[in-house]
């Protein structure tokens, strides 16, 4: 499905498509546009912040996320739940000196989501 086309330098027409365009009469791929690589799950404010913090350690207890995040309970309850359905987090409950507690971690995958989504910012800003 063309979404739009324009005029190539050399007159042939890029016709796009929605994730890439073709220099018609060419197999020349034009890479897409960079937002097309953002990772959706990772796109809310509240998700990236969490990811972030918890990229640099090990695992982390939940009421630390949820202080150093700014949070309520229920907002992080719901986006560990949506990262957790995503592969990109897990989490593991325990008792501290008969207290309930629980840790949370970044999964591979969701390291990897957040370097991909974060590299996608990046060349998201430097696209003309």
């Amino acid at each position: 499905m063309a979404l739009g086309a324009v005029r190539g330098p050399d007159g042939a027409s890029l016709v796009r498509h929605r994730f890439t365009q073709v220099w018609q009469g060419s197999n020349e791929k034009v890479a897409a546009h960079p937002r097309l690589e953002l990772d959706e799950i990772s796109t809310l404010p509240v998700r990236l912040s969490n990811s972030a913090a918890l990229a640099g350690v090990e695992d982390a207890e939940f009421g630390t996320v949820r202080d150093t995040r700014d949070v309520s309970d229920a907002v992080l309850s719901k986006q560990v739940n949506v990262l957790e359905a995503a592969a990109y987090l897990v989490f593991r409950k325990g008792y501290v000196v008969k207290r309930p507690c629980t840790w949370l971690s970044l999964t591979r995958a969701g390291h990897e989501a957040l370097s991909r989504h974060v590299e996608a910012l990046h060349t998201l800003i430097k696209y003309p």
